[in-house]
Parts: structure tokens; C-alpha cells; sequence
């Protein structure tokens, strides 16, 4: 039975993250949360404000430049050019039990280039977005090591290869995000593929389905108990 839409009550970021430390410094959401669902920006507001609240400012250094401005979220560039390895998550089904959520993935791999890969390996987890996390953390920028799923094949040119598994993240790992009475879970894949000595990281933000078209992703509710989700969507975040 698919789930309903989440009402947009105030919500507010309570209990599901750790308390901030006072001394931390104040940290503008990542760029990439314009995909998780407007319900959701009022609860990352409100602790980034009271994040900001609780830190002290930093020392402007006399001739500090300016900060970039993000990059517009409008067209995110995407990790690989057609010139490389293209790679492509497809969720199929994700469980929720009251032990774990459980994804059944479809990665489709294809070589755009007129030379052969050697020795492709694929790595993957998901774990569910926070604003309590650093984006380098959530993005696999941070070095932590991936499990191993696939390994150790050839790709040849223009060559196409669909790879399958599962992914058990247990709920107890879940950093959930509190919206009024509602824990809502965003999961986020991130792949990892070697092959003749260059890396490519992937991550993806998927959930239920937008109810109309361009709309956001609905994040999963787990506190309805155990549930089916086969109506799945993706946003590609740019690494």
C-alpha cells in the first residue's frame, strides 16, 4: 500500500540528530537539498538557524575574498561525461520492516569510449540524509570506504552491463528527520566505481514518486510501521 503524502505541518528538528556542539561554525545548507522536498526545508532551516545561534563568529581575516556563490541547482552538472563511464542507479523496490530498510537496485553501467575498461569494480551503500551531517560525509567525499558489491569485470567499447543487488541499512542506523509527529527517512545511494586507475563517485537522492510531474521527491514515513515501496524516483546530486 503506498504511502500517503506527508502534510506540511511546522517542523521542527527534534530528537532524530545529536545536539550540535556550541563551538561548531555555522554551515549553509549543501546545494543539493533543493531535491529532498519543500516539507522538509523548514526543519533544515531551523536548525541551521539554531545552529548559527549557538556558534560563535568566526575571525574575519582584513582581506578575506568574497565567498563563490553555489552553483545554480537549476542544471547540476552530471559526474560522468558520455566521453567515460556512465552510471546509472535504478531503485526498484525499497522495504521497510522493523528491523531494516532494504533496497533492491538496478545499476546499468555503459563504456563511451572506444577503449576497454579493465577490472571494474563497483562499490555502494545508502544512508539517509541529515542535515546533521557534513555534505562531504553524506556525499562520499569524506575517503570512508564503500562495501564491495560487484568486482572485477571488462567492459568493452559501447559495451552496456546491467548489474542487480540489495542494500539492508538498519533502522537503527537511520539519522530520521522529525516533521511534527512524522519520521521521515531520505535516502541517499552512493556508488563508487574503479576501473584502470580512475574513480567515479555517484550519489543519488530517490523516494516515492512526485504527485505531479517535476515535483519533489516524497520521503518515506517510518513511523507507520512496515511497508512496500515500488513507485520509486531519483534526483542525481552532483559530486
Amino acid at each position: 500500500m503506498p504511502a500517503a503524502a506527508v502534510p506540511p505541518p511546522s517542523p521542527q528538528l527534534t530528537g532524530a540528530a545529536p545536539a550540535p556542539q556550541a563551538a561548531a561554525a555555522a554551515t549553509p545548507a549543501p546545494a543539493w537539498w533543493w531535491l529532498i522536498p519543500a516539507a522538509l526545508a523548514g526543519a533544515i532551516a531551523a536548525w541551521l538557524l539554531l545552529r548559527r545561534r549557538d556558534s560563535k563568529p568566526a575571525a574575519r581575516a582584513e582581506s578575506a575574498p568574497a565567498a563563490a556563490p553555489p552553483p545554480s541547482p537549476e542544471q547540476p552538472p552530471l559526474p560522468a561525461g558520455p566521453e567515460t563511464l556512465k552510471l546509472t542507479l535504478e531503485p526498484v523496490r525499497l522495504s521497510i520492516t522493523l528491523i531494516n530498510a532494504a533496497l533492491q537496485y538496478r545499476v546499468t553501467l555503459a563504456n563511451r569510449t572506444a577503449a576497454p575498461f579493465r577490472q571494474v569494480a563497483l562499490a555502494l551503500d545508502m544512508i539517509g540524509a541529515h542535515a546533521s551531517l557534513s555534505d562531504d560525509s553524506q556525499l562520499a567525499r569524506d575517503g570512508a570506504a564503500l562495501e564491495l558489491r560487484h568486482e572485477l569485470f571488462d567492459l568493452s567499447p559501447d559495451e552496456v552491463v546491467e548489474l542487480v543487488g540489495e542494500i539492508r541499512l538498519p533502522l537503527t542506523d537511520v539519522r530520521a528527520i522529525r516533521a511534527g509527529s512524522a519520521l521521515l527517512f531520505v535516502p541517499l545511494v552512493r556508488l563508487r566505481a574503479d576501473f584502470d586507475g580512475q574513480t567515479l563517485t555517484h550519489v543519488t537522492v530517490f523516494g516515492e514518486a512526485p504527485n505531479f510531474p517535476a515535483g519533489p521527491l516524497r520521503p518515506f514515513r517510518l513511523d507507520l510501521g512496515p511497508r512496500l515501496f515500488d513507485d520509486l524516483a531519483t534526483r542525481e546530486i552532483a559530486i
